[in-house]
């Protein structure tokens, strides 16, 4: 990477760099490892907990090089209500969100996380 490159926050070598990090740091652990009922969700067709992808709102900055998750305060949150898309990655099952809450819970979409 040249120099002027390198200096740049906003080059996309570093942006790509800075998004690595930022999604490490950002890693939720495993749903059962935190507390089963935290989410009070499971695949409803296999019953795996341990990770779901749900189709959330974010804020994003969007810059001449692209998006990137928006840092200005207030911005960082993300939600999801009962209607979102979910997918199970062990088994692929995709359902709506309340689909995938533990039978028996009552607990609503966590809104903001």
């Amino acid at each position: 990477m040249s120099k002027r490159a390198a200096d740049d926050p906003r080059h996309p070598a570093n942006l790509a760099e800075q998004n690595r990090a930022d999604v490490e740091a950002h890693r939720p652990a495993p749903l059962a490892s935190v507390n089963e009922d935290s989410w009070g969700a499971k695949c409803p067709k296999c019953g795996h907990r341990e990770r779901l992808r749900v189709v959330a709102r974010i804020w994003v900055d969007l810059t001449d090089d692209g998006s990137v998750p928006s840092d200005a305060p207030g911005r960082g949150d993300h939600e999801w209500e009962d209607d979102a898309m979910t997918e199970c990655p062990k088994c692929d099952h995709m359902a709506p969100w309340a689909a995938f809450r533990t039978a028996g819970s009552s607990k609503p979409a966590p809104h903001q996380t």
